[in-house]
């Protein structure tokens, strides 16, 4: 498999980032730039952004492009075959240097202080898992749905400690930000070739996070 990788200039930085938001995407070239614009927008200044182009036949990568030669050293981008987001995502992960990691799919957008809130309740709590809210945005109507996640109970527990914390989640991977260091000492990566590969993955990291906090936005 050729994985083509585009850095841009990398600075040297004394600490790694605080967050590594992992996009991947295929044939996204009218919601790319969107997604990315706010990810580069984000008030948490101290974060890299992985772009995986998972063998994308339109003009995903001349787009992506633009923002690695716009912001050196902020975004990277990995293009190769398409593999399915699995595959995808356990890439962004192996080139990942972020304290706390999150995903983001390419027709998304992620409001500005999302990663900046996510990451001050993290390090307030020292919680290995944090989630917020989500709007459900209709194309066809405009209508807007704004979804609360978890129940305000649960917040700075385990899923020892409150077992039924898995009702009141979903499983979706990109409201949430993971420590990273949770994927290395348990091994956990995303199953190929399967589908909803979210739920398998969100729940070992819940299972064996010390808490899980949350913020809505």
């Amino acid at each position: 498999m050729n994985t083509r990788i585009r850095l841009g200039k990398r600075e040297k930085a004394s600490m790694p980032p605080r967050v590594s938001v992992i996009v991947i995407g295929y044939d996204v070239e009218s919601y790319i730039a969107a997604c990315l614009r706010s990810l580069a927008r984000q008030t948490l200044k101290d974060i890299e952004v992985i772009v995986v182009n998972d063998g994308s036949t339109d003009g995903t990568q001349a787009i992506i492009d633009e923002f690695v030669a716009k912001y050196p050293g902020k975004f990277l981008s990995f293009e190769r075959p398409n593999g399915g987001p699995s595959d995808a995502r356990n890439l962004g992960l192996e080139h990942a240097t972020g304290e706390y990691v999150a995903f983001v799919d390419g027709d998304d957008t992620v409001k500005r202080d999302a990663y900046g809130a996510m990451y001050e309740r993290a390090e307030e709590t020292g919680a290995d898992v944090v989630l917020c809210g989500y709007t459900e945005v209709y194309e066809n109507t405009g209508e807007r749905l704004y979804r609360r996640q978890g129940w305000k109970r649960d917040a700075g527990l385990s899923l020892k400690e409150r077992p039924a914390y898995l009702r009141s989640t979903t499983s979706y991977i990109w409201n949430k930000i993971f420590r990273r260091s949770l994927f290395e000492e348990h091994g956990i990566r995303f199953p190929s070739g399967k589908v909803f590969e979210d739920i398998p993955v969100t729940y070992s990291l819940v299972a064996v996070a010390n808490k899980i906090e949350k913020v809505q936005r």
